[in-house]
């Protein structure tokens, strides 16, 4: 599950080495960290996501709902700060937007 928040980019899915755990990984320093503060977090330089932590599934449930529950904007993108993140997502926005003009509506085979 890829988790958008509008200081961190996480995925979250489950531990290969411990199936009670979940896996969060960030791609960008300080984005586990900002939802996670006590989140051991390794960094491995050349991994498809650069830093990463292991987490019960309780604790990522606790976090990702008080982010849902503190939503305090009408649009993701104009809450992000400007700067690296903000071109970032807005490149993630355009890409969903081709794909969905691309695919009827009444197609869900296509995907």
């Amino acid at each position: 599950m890829w988790v958008f928040l509008k200081n961190s980019f996480l995925s979250v899915t489950r531990n290969p080495e411990d199936e009670r755990l979940l896996q969060v990984r960030g791609r960008l320093p300080g984005d586990i960290e900002r939802v996670f503060p006590e989140a051991d977090v390794v960094e491995r330089p050349g991994r498809e996501y650069r830093f990463g932590t292991s987490l019960k599934p309780s604790r990522v449930v606790e976090a990702v709902g008080l982010a849902l529950e503190h939503i305090d904007y009408d649009r993701l993108g104009e809450a992000i700060e400007p700067g690296l993140r903000r071109e970032l997502y807005e490149q993630v926005q355009h890409i969903m937007h081709e794909a969905q003009d691309k695919i009827p509506a009444d197609d869900a085979k296509a995907l």
